[in-house]
């Protein structure tokens, strides 16, 4: 003797809710032929009041078929809304990575977070933009490290999933121009007044080349985005974080794809007046 098939058996069982289901599709049609001949006897007073019952009771009739379907086939479509559920859940856990992507991607695509050329640092990564895809972002590295600012060609990938969870600085979202400030330590003894000097004075000197450029920016920043002008002067403040030990702190304009050159020019600039200033007297002991 031969068991009944799988097939068979929920067949058998489905029996009963596929002649449920036919039974109210028969009867919903009937339904729906009776109101139309209803109102077709009704005779309303114009052809709109018609068409208007016509449409609701068809609404009226989907609406009745579809809760009849759910009231039969309840227990099977709330297995199916688990295992569907389920699927869904799986697919989420299986692109977690990818659908954190392009979710970065739209981040960074409504905030306008940065775009091709832009020089930004998130997380340990620091560099300029060549590419942009939904999923990652490439960069050219600057540095390494803070106090490099020249590329070292060689390219950084990150996902762009890091937008979700780590800070962008971008150096280049509102002006090619930023305030650069570099550290200058000198001993305690010496006469910082004069060293102070020498360092502004180099600073001013590379600065003359593009000063015009950094007023002009200057200004255009204050009228468009509405923020106090940036300083066009150079300045130093002064720091004593140990005993004995003065550090001058320059703050100067600087293009910020030029920061190290410029840098180096003050740096060199500094140096040769250091090297220039006239030797300090000697004092000779009385005999």
């Amino acid at each position: 003797m031969m068991l009944p098939s799988i097939e068979n058996i929920l067949l058998f069982l489905a029996a009963p809710k596929m002649v449920s289901t036919y039974v109210l599709t028969l009867a919903i049609g009937i339904l729906r032929i009776a109101a139309g001949r209803s109102i077709a006897r009704a005779k309303p007073s114009n052809p709109e009041d018609r068409r208007r019952l016509l449409v609701s009771a068809r609404n009226l009739s989907v609406l009745l078929f579809f809760i009849g379907l759910v009231l039969i086939w309840a227990s099977e479509l709330r297995t199916f809304a688990v295992s569907l559920v389920a699927f869904v859940a799986a697919i989420i856990l299986a692109t977690k990575e990818m659908i954190m992507c392009l979710s970065g991607s739209l981040v960074r695509t409504v905030a306008n977070t940065y775009q091709i050329g832009d020089r930004i640092e998130i997380g340990t990564a620091r560099g300029e933009v060549i590419d942009i895809t939904p999923f990652a972002t490439t960069l050219i590295e600057v540095g390494p490290g803070p106090l490099n600012h020249r590329r070292t060609g060689r390219g950084i990938v990150f996902p762009n999933s890091q937008l979700l969870t780590s800070t962008v600085v971008n150096e280049t979202r509102l002006s090619p121009f930023v305030v650069h400030a570099m550290t200058i330590p000198i001993a305690g003894d010496q006469p910082w007044e004069e060293h102070e000097e020498m360092v502004l004075s180099a600073a001013r000197e590379v600065i003359a080349e593009y000063e015009e450029e950094v007023r002009a920016n200057s200004s255009r920043l204050a009228s468009e985005a509405a923020l106090d002008a940036p300083a066009t002067e150079p300045s130093i403040l002064i720091q004593m974080d140990d005993p004995g030990k003065v550090k001058l702190v320059l703050r100067y304009p600087t293009n910020a794809r030029r920061k190290g050159r410029t840098q180096d020019a003050i740096l060199r600039g500094y140096l040769k007046r250091l090297r220039e200033r006239p030797a300090p007297e000697k004092k000779t002991a009385n005999v």
